[in-house]
């Protein structure tokens, strides 16, 4: 017998009462985050599983057994980083150890300390003073308690030995004591413990005195943790599991660190720090499709948080091809686009190369399309970037041959947040589009206003060409590029079209040779004629690098300095195929 009223759903609401607290404690969550890495995100991450858990219909709960089914997997599907995904392996332990079809609070009190087992067994390196030490004294707390308490009494008496550890946090982890701040994760499962107690006792008015004790204990100093990482990336993978065999944190551990592996009845979330997603990829490959795959940039959530001195974000889509040195220069933030080669899903320029996907379309291995980003994703970005930027300036592949310029757009219209948002459509794509957004970097650089910024870009867009000359006509016949009776035509005949953009970002045909190189010799002409007028030049390739660089040779005898070439992202390689080189140029305001 339990002294409150205790059935599926009264959990169900007490856990979406936790969720409710860890997000309107996600911007003090993200202010202390600096284990295991300083990149303040914990509290957009452990927002990120809670809303996921938020979505759950009470209607469809008729059990604690129901409640902690659901829980478990919307879990693995909203988890997000380190804190998230352990917490997720939680949720689920719970779920696995919890059979009994009646409600049994003994038996839950069972499960949760089950769980923690769990919970520290997904982890490649667990360390006390994190959200793991919180969870096993919280846990055991309540089981030991309901032994001699009833509920109601059990539950009060866990939450202040939860807070006693969470406080202990501060001097128990060498990280937190450097820089004299509780754990982000342990303070996170410490709001969530508290909602959830008073959800379930019904005393919902005692948040505000609690959290006026916490914050005399708590201190949120400026962080002093340098980033001295191995490992540049964040990675996460969901994939649905295939096969006998289970994925083990051994057979990652060569690519990188931080693991922590969460599986649901079905799904299994995969968290890790790495150098090369696209190993990371092909390792989990055998045990299961890849359903979704996030990768953040440390480096750079790390300067935002710490060296970051400029009020605008600039942002582009991963179609833009830039060098790396130009990405640095201007901490460019990149929205990568999705390719689904059958149901894997793949980050464009993270998880997969122009060489793979173009080598499995030519041996007929799979289907490969292309989708936009989703709104969540975008608002992701913006939520992310909202704590250190006033404004942000994203510049679009041409909205004439993607949605993704009014996917952001209607993400922009969608935010609630504090940052001003423009939107640029480029009208270009690729190394075009590259050319456009470093000259907003330069501008952001140079301190510029956000509207004098988007009028510069207005105009300097139509300042920029670019020539392709494709090889390989058969993506663009299928793509519908080139009008499929005079893609047969040209194929039959063996000519080789010369493509560019119009002035709304539209492909157009400007030319056909009977070789690549006569397209080849024939942009080389056209830009020779105006080599006065030109201000930098961009070279891209799909797959053919050497063809590419012996462009730049022609180039620099022609004077023309700090030419540069670059693979460019595979969804470009989707489309122009094999063999296809590129070139952009940003003319002196004389287009014609």
């Amino acid at each position: 017998m339990t002294d409150l009223q205790f059935d599926g759903k009264h959990l169900l609401r007490s856990i979406k009462e936790g969720g409710n607290r860890i997000i309107a404690a996600r911007s003090n969550l993200n202010a202390i985050n600096v284990f295991p890495v300083a990149d303040r995100d914990t509290g957009n991450n452990l927002a990120s599983l809670m809303r996921s858990i938020l979505e759950i219909p009470e209607e469809s709960i008729d059990s604690i057994k129901d409640t902690l089914f659901h829980v478990a997997n919307k879990a693995i599907e909203g988890a997000k980083g380190n804190s998230g995904m352990i917490f997720a392996q939680y949720f689920n332990g719970v779920s696995r150890s919890y059979r009994k079809e009646d409600n049994d609070v003994h038996h839950l009190s069972e499960s949760l300390v089950f769980a923690v087992e769990e919970a520290y067994q997904s982890v490649q390196d667990p360390q006390e003073g994190t959200i793991l030490t919180i969870m096993k004294t919280w846990s055991r707390a309540l089981q030991d308690s309901l032994q001699v308490h009833k509920l109601k009494e059990s539950l009060v008496l866990a939450r202040e030995i939860a807070l006693q550890t969470l406080v202990a946090t501060e001097s128990q982890h060498s990280l937190m004591k450097r820089n004299r701040v509780v754990d982000a994760g342990a303070k996170g499962f410490y709001e969530f413990v508290d909602g959830f107690t008073d959800a379930l006792i019904g005393e919902k008015q005692t948040k505000a005195k609690i959290a006026e004790n916490i914050s005399e204990t708590i201190q949120i100093d400026q962080h002093t943790h340098e980033y001295d990482q191995a490992y540049r990336f964040c990675m996460e993978v969901t994939y649905r599991r295939e096969g006998h065999s289970a994925l083990k944190k051994e057979q990652l551990q060569k690519h990188g660190d931080s693991i922590v592996i969460a599986e649901g009845d079905a799904m299994t979330r995969v968290h890790l720090h790495t150098n090369t997603p696209q190993l990371v990829v092909k390792v989990l490959e055998p045990f299961g499709v890849a359903m979704k795959i996030k990768v953040d940039d440390m480096k750079q959530q790390y300067f935002d948080s710490h060296e970051n001195d400029k009020k605008i974000a600039l942002v582009t889509d991963s179609i833009a091809d830039l060098p790396e040195s130009i990405l640095q220069r201007y901490n460019i933030h990149v929205l990568p686009l999705t390719i689904l080669a059958d149901e894997i899903e793949h980050l464009d320029k993270q998880t997969i190369d122009n060489e793979t996907i173009l080598n499995a379309i030519d041996k007929q291995e799979m289907t490969v399309t292309t989708s936009l980003p989703n709104q969540a994703l975008v608002l992701r970005l913006f939520e992310n970037l909202e704590a250190h930027y006033e404004s942000v300036l994203f510049v679009s592949v041409a909205s004439a041959l993607s949605g993704t310029y009014n996917a952001v757009c209607n993400a922009a219209k969608a935010y609630q947040g504090t940052l001003t948002i423009a939107v640029i459509d480029s009208t270009l794509n690729s190394i075009a589009q590259g050319l456009l957004v470093e000259s907003a970097g330069e501008y952001i650089h140079q301190g510029l206003a956000l509207n004098e910024i988007v009028e510069r870009l207005e105009t300097e867009k139509q300042e920029i060409e670019i020539f392709v000359s494709v090889s390989d006509l058969l993506p663009m016949i299928q793509s519908g590029r080139i009008p499929q009776r005079l893609g047969k035509l040209f194929q039959k005949i063996g000519l080789k079209p010369l493509v560019s953009l119009d002035k709304e970002g539209k492909g157009t045909l400007t030319g056909v040779g009977m070789s690549a190189q006569s397209n080849q010799r024939s942009i080389k002409n056209k830009i020779k004629k105006r080599k006065k007028s030109i201000q930098s030049i961009v070279l891209g390739y799909t797959t053919d690098a050497t063809t590419a660089h012996k462009w730049v040779d022609f180039f620099q005898e022609l004077g023309i300095s700090d030419v540069v070439a670059m693979p460019t992202s595979s969804i470009i390689a989707l489309s122009a195929g094999r063999n296809a080189t590129a070139v952009a140029v940003k003319f002196k305001g004389d287009k014609n």
